[in-house]
């Protein structure tokens, strides 16, 4: 039995923030490091298509966890500048 991804996650992680395509839909997701499994998708967040341009125009981000529960990752997303 696989454990899902979310249940590896803890508070303080930090996690790639990618851009991600199936299809014709277009979102950005949060992975592990150092496996780069996807731990969920960023949805319901103020300024999404902002970071989604940033995120073609190819700048990078990180998500640092803030809280995690069986359902859900509250995550704060930064550029990452170096």
């Amino acid at each position: 039995m696989r454990v899902p991804v979310l249940a590896t996650v803890r508070e303080r992680d930090v996690l790639d923030v990618i851009l991600h395509r199936d299809e014709a839909f277009e979102t950005a997701v949060c992975r592990t490091r150092p496996t780069a499994d996807i731990a969920g998708s960023l949805a319901g967040i103020e300024g999404l298509d902002q970071l989604l341009g940033c995120l073609r125009a190819g700048h990078r981000y990180e998500a640092r966890v803030m809280e995690v529960d069986r359902t859900r990752c509250r995550v704060l997303v930064e550029r990452v500048t170096r």
